[in-house]
């Protein structure tokens, strides 16, 4: 399997269960709104956005569990910085869309630059122009939040973000020094 087709997968098991929810509410009579967000910069640990407000009250989606997989897919990715001999190794596991655990390692002797994450979260967090929203369904493809939970150690809750967001994720994990990049869990 390739793991842009993974990746697919993995997203779409989320926005089906969100897409299934929504349904399940307007049928109830509830009133709802799509994708409320924040006014605030972003910052780790902050909900920018949820995915829809249920009479008026901001709903957080959980898909119906992680997406499993046989085997860690490991590959490199980009170009090796400089003092680094390999480019940045990346470790994928199973995880949920809106609960990926990532790991960053960064070489004994190096420092770690959180700021690319937060230029990431900026970028994929930020109101789509019109032009720029997907043709299908009513999401704004944006990342929902970055929680900090260790100085290198994160949940991102990727919410409608499109494939291309978790790509940017490689490149600022990239940018931040890291030598190997965890996304997702072993399972038992």
């Amino acid at each position: 399997m390739v793991l842009g087709d993974l990746l697919g997968m993995i997203r779409q098991d989320y926005l089906d269960t969100l897409h299934a929810t929504i349904a399940e509410h307007r049928t109830s009579g509830a009133t709802l709104e799509l994708e409320a967000a924040t006014d605030s910069a972003p910052m780790f640990g902050q909900t920018l956005w949820h995915d829809f407000t249920l009479n008026g009250i901001p709903q957080t989606i959980a898909s119906e569990g992680v997406f499993a997989f046989d085997a860690s897919i490991t590959f490199g990715w980009g170009d090796a910085l400089p003092g680094q001999s390999e480019p940045l190794q990346v470790v994928v596991q199973p995880f949920a869309w809106e609960a990926m655990p990532v790991t960053l390692t960064v070489p004994a002797g190096k420092a770690f630059n959180p700021a690319p994450l937060l230029q990431w979260l900026e970028q994929w967090s930020a109101q789509p122009e019109d032009a720029d929203r997907a043709e299908a369904g009513p999401f704004k493809e944006v990342v929902h939040s970055l929680r900090q939970v260790a100085p290198t150690s994160f949940i991102a809750d990727l919410g409608s973000a499109p494939l291309d967001a978790w790509q940017d994720f490689l490149e600022a994990a990239l940018a931040t020094g890291a030598s190997r990049a965890v996304f997702g869990a072993a399972q038992a």
